[in-house]
């Protein structure tokens, strides 16, 4: 998700088309996990801290179960 497309990260590329038809989105990390949360922080800062947040960062600790326990 880090990997920069155009001079910004894969992840941050997609989250800011899917505001423009999402109301609320939700980003489950594991694997360098504060590596993604301080990019998206520092991009979407407004997003994140608002009273009303438009995008939720949630941390899957067992993400070394597999991308499907971050459904689960």
């Amino acid at each position: 998700p880090l990997l920069k497309v155009e001079n910004e990260s894969f992840i941050v590329a997609v989250i800011r088309k899917l505001l423009l038809v999402c109301d609320k989105i939700t980003v489950v990390t594991g694997f360098n996990s504060e590596l993604i949360e301080q990019e998206l922080e520092n991009v979407f800062e407004k997003e994140i801290n608002s009273s009303s947040p438009k995008l939720n960062i949630v941390f899957n600790a067992d993400f070394h179960n597999g991308m499907f326990s971050s459904v689960q």
